[in-house]
């Protein structure tokens, strides 16, 4: 008898540690500049900002992933010159150091990070999260007087790849992988 109407479907979950890569993009825009500096240019201001950046080794380095995007710059809508820097990294401690460097006419415009799991990864945290759902599953059923029999379904959902906003420092090391399963009761 595999249906539900003589079933339980319960949720699993299995905390694991990420690996993330830190996408962080500033805006350098003279829009942005002190009204005490009328004859700077973007050219100065992006001078300046470059020169903090090999100060603070992020830039000129070989392995450092910095890339401008003018038209993500043209898709703000500011009316003076301008330009987008991205910075990638999988250093929490490097992100953190590229957003610290302050500069005149430079603003943080948007911190991400992106995770993205192996197949072995995710075949490992489901069965993780399939063994908490079938034991959640086995102490309702002793509760209500039955045993668990054969699964019926599992549903896993996760995305191989996922992007999450970097504005908490509360969730930058753990992540939840859920699982949906049904069981049999007997």
């Amino acid at each position: 008898m595999n249906n539900l109407n003589n079933g339980i479907v319960v949720n699993g979950v299995f905390e694991y540690a990420i690996k993330p890569e830190y996408c962080i993009k500033m805006v350098l825009s003279l829009q942005n500049v002190n009204f005490d500096r009328p004859t700077v240019t973007y050219s100065d201001i992006r001078e300046e900002y470059m020169e903090k950046l090999v100060d603070e080794g992020i830039a000129g380095q070989p392995d450092v992933h910095l890339k401008e995007d003018p038209l993500a710059y043209s898709l703000m809508g500011y009316e003076m010159e301008g330009n987008i820097i991205e910075y990638k990294t999988e250093s929490l401690q490097m992100a953190q150091k590229f957003l610290s460097i302050k500069s005149d006419g430079v603003f943080k415009s948007d911190s991400i990070m992106w995770i993205e799991l192996t197949d072995e990864e995710m075949a490992d945290y489901a069965k993780k999260a399939f063994e908490n759902a079938k034991q959640r599953a086995m102490a309702i059923a002793k509760n209500v007087g039955k045993g668990l029999g054969d699964v019926i379904f599992i549903e896993d959902t996760n995305p191989k790849k996922y992007m999450d906003g970097l504005y908490q420092t509360d969730n930058l090391q753990i992540r939840e992988y859920y699982i949906k399963a049904a069981f049999e009761l007997v």
